[in-house]
């Protein structure tokens, strides 16, 4: 069954939130967010909301646009890579992220 463009939202930013968490709280500590990674998390919220791909895409790492500036989009990727394999231990939220 097909997700609506807010459904996909959605899951896009549980997605995203649940990354820069697990990233933050192995990194820097404490079960807050720190300052950094809440920037970062509220700039990649924007970008989800005002990306004109929501409707039509399954992912953004299959994007043909890049709405990241380099500095955050670096920044992404360290969080991704860091915490990718750490996300086995929800599993749910990876699914919804490829499907």
């Amino acid at each position: 069954m097909a997700r609506t463009t807010e459904e996909y939202i959605a899951d896009r930013k549980r997605f995203m939130d649940k990354i820069i968490s697990i990233y933050c709280r192995k990194n820097h500590g404490g079960d807050a967010l720190c300052e950094e990674c809440s920037e970062l998390r509220d700039y990649a919220f924007m970008k989800i909301d005002k990306c004109g791909h929501n409707a039509s895409k399954t992912r953004c790492k299959d994007c043909p646009g890049t709405c990241y500036s380099k500095e955050m989009h670096d920044r992404i990727d360290d969080v991704v890579e860091f915490s990718g394999p750490r996300m086995i231990l929800h599993p749910i939220l990876l699914l919804k992220d490829r499907y």
